[in-house]
């Protein structure tokens, strides 16, 4: 549906990802990425899929059982939030190396 897909790819523009509608695609996508496979990227690409599909269920329920809507632009804001509250509590693995939330910021500076 066009509201994943403008979640989706308002979040995820920044990290090169795919911006396929269809979510196996893009886990696919995320999950064959040989960059992502253990770097800091990839654990917030990650996180970040994790993020845009509990708060797409979220609003889907609330659009069931409350007669409630949001629009993307407020699920943008909730899941940039998430992220850095999350990410937040992750140090950098070294001193030389960025944090899990530096690393967000680099990727998704351009796309929001």
């Amino acid at each position: 549906c066009t509201y994943s897909a403008d979640l989706w790819q308002g979040l995820s523009a920044g990290f090169g990802l795919s911006q396929n509608l269809d979510i196996l695609s893009v886990a696919t996508s995320i999950d064959r990425d040989n960059s992502l496979s253990r770097s800091s990227k990839g654990v917030v690409a990650r996180f970040l899929f994790q993020v845009c599909i509990y708060l797409l269920w979220k609003e889907r329920n609330s659009r069931i059982f409350v007669s409630t809507s949001s629009p993307v632009a407020v699920l943008r804001a909730e899941a940039l939030k998430m992220m850095r509250d999350r990410l937040i509590s992750f140090p950098a693995t070294s001193v030389s190396a960025p944090s899990l939330l530096e690393v967000f910021f680099r990727y998704i500076a351009g796309s929001v």
